[in-house]
């Protein structure tokens, strides 16, 4: 993409998302908050900020230094929303996940220069929590779903803590076995539609 091109997209991504966060808080207005929260439209926005800072950062080798103390607020913030937010209502079921996305994407941003916070997310534990991140979040509805009918008391240290090695092992299984098999296939985008369709 050319530098016109580039900005050109980012000011069509910036528009989408500023229209799909007004769209998202109308539709927990007029919809209810089980849309807001679940529907496709209301979540839309998290997507776009994300695909916004890849046309921020497509072509640069680096961010201004200073970039690195965006880090410090803007994961304090994400930290501090997940711990005081409540699970089933609030700001979240109300139109306002896209400010957690754009939280998220400042926070990114900030992370491609070195710094503290780099660092220690950077640290090899963390590291492989993230590369197990998405089987983390897929499998422990379930898990924990099918472990609550069968009376474990997910409050209790002991339990939770099997709960947590159940997702755990369950998501570095489908890494190794489903994720990252995927991620390295070459696949030919003309046979991946037809078969799609």
């Amino acid at each position: 993409l050319t530098f016109g091109t580039r900005r050109f997209a980012a000011r069509v991504v910036v528009g989408l998302f500023v229209a799909l966060c007004v769209a998202a808080v109308a539709i927990a207005r007029l919809v209810g908050p089980d849309a807001a929260y679940w529907a496709t439209p209301a979540r839309l926005p998290e997507i776009l900020a994300g695909s916004l800072l890849a046309f921020l950062l497509l072509g640069r080798r680096s961010v201004p230094a200073e970039a690195r103390w965006l880090a410090v607020p803007a994961l304090g913030l994400i930290v501090l929303l997940s711990l005081r937010l409540p699970s089933d209502s609030g700001p979240a079921y109300e139109g306002a996940l896209p400010l957690l996305a754009m939280l998220s994407t400042v926070l990114i941003y900030s992370l491609q220069a070195p710094g503290p916070i780099r660092s220690v997310l950077s640290t090899r534990p963390l590291v492989t929590i993230g590369k197990v991140s998405y089987g983390l979040y897929l499998f422990h509805w379930p898990v924990f779903v099918l472990l609550r009918e069968r009376g474990w008391d997910l409050t209790e240290p002991i339990e939770l803590t099997a709960a947590l090695a159940i997702t755990a092992g369950l998501s570095a299984v489908s890494y190794r076995l489903i994720e990252t098999p995927i991620r390295r296939a070459r696949i030919r985008p003309r046979p991946t539609m037809a078969w799609a369709a």
